[in-house]
């Protein structure tokens, strides 16, 4: 994987706060399932952007805002 340089002056304020975080693991001996609910809310002095979860290895099984199943690529 190639580094890259990030600088201060890169930084935005980000566009959603998370308020809580609430996580379970189910450990197994050849895979984790993590459950994970976050309450979040849209920074209104960020720049309005699309949320984006971002993660390297994983498999997401099903994803739900607001209580209703989301569709996701």
């Amino acid at each position: 994987m190639k580094q890259t340089t990030i600088y201060r002056l890169d930084y935005q304020p980000p566009a959603f706060w998370v308020d809580e975080t609430h996580l379970r693991f189910e450990l197994e001996a050849d895979r984790t399932k993590v459950f994970a609910k976050l309450l979040m809310r849209r920074n209104p002095e960020a720049a309005k952007t699309d949320l984006c979860l971002d993660g390297d290895a994983l498999k997401l099984i099903a994803l739900r805002l607001n209580g209703d199943e989301a569709k996701y690529d």
